[in-house]
């Protein structure tokens, strides 16, 4: 009988070196952080489920240093996050709009929000799957 696991982790380093050995699984994959240009499609990507304020700029957003070493789920987080402030000020409004994110919510996230992976993890990370 034959079993396939399959299965993602994010903490690689405290995983047992037993499971690790060669044979255990086939492949051991390292997907860095998005670059600029990476956040950017990731946040429009994401943008396409939220109503969001045309004078929001997702590129400039995306390039920001509130954003730097931000994973894809760090920038699904700032847009939930963002949706949340947006509701929150809907709420509080007696106007009769729609729940649309604006700048100023985004700016209002990346004050509560850290990114999930830090400088020295990331350089951990880089260092152990670099290329022989």
């Amino acid at each position: 009988m034959f079993y396939s696991l399959n299965f993602s982790f994010c903490r690689f380093d405290v995983i047992d070196r037993a499971i690790l050995r060669p044979g255990r699984f086939g492949k051991h994959l390292y997907v860095p952080l998005p670059s600029l240009d990476e956040r950017v499609k990731i946040l429009k990507t994401l943008a396409k489920g939220y109503i969001i304020d045309v004078g929001v700029d997702l590129n400039v957003i995306g390039r920001m240093e509130g954003c730097e070493n931000f994973s894809g789920a760090d920038l699904a987080e700032l847009m939930e996050v963002a949706g949340m402030a947006a509701l929150i000020e809907k709420w509080d409004s007696t106007e009769e709009t729609s729940v649309t994110i604006k700048t100023c919510h985004f700016d209002a996230a990346l004050k509560k929000m850290s990114p999930s992976v830090s400088a020295p993890q990331r350089q951990y990370y880089q260092h152990i799957f670099k290329e022989p």
